[in-house]
């Protein structure tokens, strides 16, 4: 919020001294940024929570018009300015919600990211689905399978069970299967699954012809037996 009142504030100020000055470019580059603003909310429903990160470049854009806007001010002023903005900052630093520097629960998820596991910390957002991950990556790392197929849902994070994986250096090819789900073989050439990770199987006994081994109720396994 601090930052899009900046933003506003500074674009305001920016139109109308430029304006006075009669200097578009600006004015162009104002214009531009809150209009590409604009569309990609629109399109992705980046207004939401959950979307912050696709506001990334027009914060970065504005931190230009903002930074132009500072050196209109007097020098003290835009120092004391600068101060506060950094006291600011010092409680989303420390105490940030997932990755505190001090963890003080329930203020946070978890506690310090220096006392706090990698793994507990991968899943500090969804912690009621680590333990089933966990073991899906601990049957899949004592098989003998190096390829496995993901059957995950569009908000399903993939790259926690790459991580836990540790893929490829450790040898093992993950690759989004195709919908419908083992439909038309495998997406890339040469790649042939022998087990499966699934979170949108509901009660299937079997995917792609592969017998249930794990069901943690989110996450599912399937794999070829004997692998």
């Amino acid at each position: 919020m601090i930052h899009v009142l900046l933003a506003i504030a500074a674009s305001g100020w920016a139109v109308v001294r430029s304006i006075r000055r009669r200097e578009a470019t600006l004015v162009v580059f104002v214009a531009a940024a809150w209009t590409g603003w604009g569309f990609l909310t629109l399109i992705t429903n980046s207004i939401q929570l959950w979307g912050i990160r696709y506001q990334l470049g027009f914060l970065m854009l504005m931190a230009a018009v903002v930074g132009v806007a500072a050196g209109w001010m007097r020098r003290e002023l835009a120092y004391a300015f600068a101060v506060l903005l950094l006291l600011a900052a010092i409680p989303y630093v420390l105490l940030n919600n997932t990755r505190p520097l001090i963890g003080a629960p329930p203020r946070t998820r978890s506690a310090s990211i220096f006392t706090t596991s990698p793994v507990d910390l991968l899943f500090t957002s969804t912690p009621e689905v680590e333990a089933q991950y966990v073991e899906a990556a601990e049957r899949l790392t004592a098989s003998s399978c190096r390829q496995v197929g993901l059957d995950l849902g569009s908000r399903d994070l993939e790259y926690t069970l790459w991580w836990l994986l540790e893929a490829p250096q450790s040898g093992f090819r993950l690759e989004a299967l195709p919908r419908p789900a083992g439909a038309g073989g495998s997406q890339t050439s040469g790649f042939q699954p022998c087990a499966v990770l699934c979170t949108r199987c509901g009660e299937q006994d079997r995917h792609t012809g592969f017998p249930l081994q794990f069901d943690g109720g989110f996450l599912r396994l399937y794999a070829a037996a004997g692998s």
